[in-house]
């Protein structure tokens, strides 16, 4: 059993997809579910079925050096953490999504000069996303360091995309064997496994945006490009 622990809709600010288009793309991709973690928004209130697959409420937590996914949360976290652009720690983050009943999962920066999560960090989360196709092919380091601290400190290793286009959802996945999802991480049955690499480079809407709001004009032609070539590929993928 396939699941996706972590894809984008509109609600985050690189992504346009609905809940339909993520059910539709998942299903092609032949998911059980898919975790809908948008950047510092609950998105999903609760599961629903769409099209065959069970999407699952969660949110993505930005942290200093990295984010932490709030999954199986049994109510919304206080999404005020994030609030007014203040960045909280790592533990006030996760004592907050165990305060509703949720697993904390790490998820190394894609900025390949962010440094790691601290062993103190460690010790309060729950699993490591160690496969995350839109973040691996910028920072593959940091994910091969997750995988090893997973193993080392005997954490669930988990897979996502951090899906933003259609194209991308399931290229990385959380294998599971036979039980609910939530039973399958807190048992450590399952495994992460990359079903298909990013051709594209890591690009975000917002570079664009940042680069026209300071008039770098020298920028915004090479980011249009990367940003035509981005949709290109996903609308060749998702045929």
């Amino acid at each position: 059993m396939k699941i996706d622990i972590h894809v984008h809709t509109a609600a985050s600010p690189d992504s346009a997809l609905t809940l339909e288009d993520v059910a539709a793309a998942a299903a092609k991709a032949g998911l059980f579910a898919c975790a809908v973690c948008d950047r510092d928004g609950y998105t999903l209130p609760a599961s629903r079925k769409i099209a065959g697959v069970l999407l699952l409420p969660g949110c993505e937590f930005t942290v200093g050096n990295g984010s932490v996914l709030a999954l199986f949360c049994d109510r919304e976290p206080d999404l005020s953490l994030t609030m007014g652009g203040s960045v909280p720690s790592v533990r006030t983050v996760a004592d907050e999504i165990h305060r509703c009943g949720g697993l904390a999962v790490g998820v190394p920066s894609a900025d390949k000069n962010a440094p790691f999560f601290t062993a103190d960090e460690l010790s309060c989360l729950d699993a490591l996303e160690t496969r995350c196709a839109h973040r691996e092919a910028v920072a593959p380091r940091a994910f091969e360091r997750a995988g090893y601290e997973a193993s080392a400190r005997g954490l669930c290793a988990l897979g996502g995309s951090g899906a933003c286009f259609a194209g991308e959802v399931g290229a990385a996945v959380t294998l599971l064997v036979g039980e609910a999802p939530r039973s399958a991480v807190q048992s450590g049955r399952c495994r992460p496994a990359a079903l298909r690499r990013f051709a594209r480079r890591y690009f975000r809407r917002s570079e664009l945006l940042e680069a026209k709001a300071r008039r770098d004009y020298l920028s915004i032609p090479v980011l249009w490009l990367c940003y035509v070539w981005a949709r290109f590929v996903d609308f060749i993928r998702s045929r």
